[in-house]
């Protein structure tokens, strides 16, 4: 289901480390040229299992980088995010906003899929439920909900990586996390970064968040790009002939996400 696809890919996207166990079935996204400007090197694309990145000096070691990340999202536990997913002649653009705070993560999306037709995509996560609104599936304002915590549910395999402690969702990296490699700073949108390739085994991760490998590769590798505060400001990374670009900003900026009236849910069409 094309539908299912998309969206679970921007959900478990956004939920960082869910990226470690997203796009095992057919998603398939496609590599996102790089914008950046290195300082250390010419800009790269993702590396693949056979490229080895080329080190400089400084940066974290594994357990350093997953520390600094930890303690930077638990100070500012919401963000703004934009995401590019795309491949096997699909793609996605979405936007919007997620928060950390609290048992459960909270997001909000608009999402464009030109496959599935001219129409904008909501999509909201609360308390584990996704409401999607999907004209013309839906009427305009109208909702479906899934609950992600149900195993009958088409996103009930989400369940793992949207309950409990968001910061909780690190643990897969740090079963997963083989390696760390610093790439050194690079201009980003005009912004010093330090660039990171971390390479996880999907296995491992894909355990730690109760979630099945798939047909995903041993190892999985992403680009990951830390601002001044250890805060995620942008990620890639590409698999099976695509890619996944997350662009995130506005760290720790009020985020409120309601759930939809329960005037405005609607029932899957054929149900």
């Amino acid at each position: 289901m094309r539908v299912r696809r998309l969206a679970a890919a921007a959900a478990a996207s956004v939920l960082l480390v869910g990226l470690a166990g997203c796009g095992g079935d057919d998603t398939a996204p496609v590599a996102d040229e790089t914008t950046t400007e290195s300082s250390a090197s010419e800009p790269t694309e993702t590396e693949t299992e056979s490229e080895e990145p080329e080190e400089v000096s400084g940066g974290y070691d594994r357990d350093e980088l997953l520390a600094a990340m930890k303690a930077a999202v638990s100070e500012n536990e919401s963000a703004h995010l934009v995401m590019d997913i795309s491949g096997q002649g699909e793609s996605m653009t979405a936007e919007g906003d997620v928060s950390y705070a609290g048992d459960t993560t909270a997001m909000q999306l608009l999402m464009q899929a030109p496959q599935l037709g001219p129409g904008t995509i909501e999509m909201r996560m609360v308390d584990g439920v996704m409401y999607m609104s999907m004209p013309p599936m839906t009427p305009e304002g109208k909702f479906l909900a899934f609950d992600t915590r149900d195993g009958n549910s088409p996103f009930g395999d989400m369940g793992a990586v949207t309950q409990g402690d968001p910061l909780a969702t690190f643990e897969a990296f740090d079963e997963g996390l083989k390696k760390v490699s610093y790439l050194g700073t690079e201009s980003v949108d005009g912004e010093e970064m330090d660039h990171y390739v971390l390479t996880v085994d999907s296995k491992a991760a894909a355990q730690t968040q109760g979630r099945p490998p798939g047909g995903l590769p041993e190892n999985l590798t992403y680009d990951l790009w830390l601002d001044g505060d250890d805060l995620m400001r942008r990620m890639q990374y590409s698999m099976a002939g695509g890619g996944v670009t997350i662009t995130m900003s506005d760290w720790g900026e009020p985020v409120t996400v309601k759930a939809p009236a329960e005037g405005d849910l609607v029932q899957m069409p054929g149900q």
